[in-house]
């Protein structure tokens, strides 16, 4: 059955960085995150750290993901 989320005969997600090599896309991720991961490290988010708090954070750090 057709993954309507993958690529064509393939098991990657369709991304943004259109990469389909497993591999390297796990790399593109890995370098997009920590460098999210050192900017809210040099400067946090205020907040409560309650659920929609969380929320801001995660999608700061993976606002690439989609």
């Amino acid at each position: 059955m057709k993954d309507p989320y993958c690529y064509p005969d393939s098991e990657i997600l369709i991304n943004r960085f259109e990469e389909r090599e497993d591999q390297r896309l796990s790399e593109i991720e890995a370098v997009y995150t920590a460098f999210r991961v050192r900017q809210l490290c040099d400067k946090p988010h205020e907040g409560l750290f309650d659920f929609q708090h969380l929320c801001n954070i995660h999608q700061f750090i993976f606002h690439w993901a989609g």
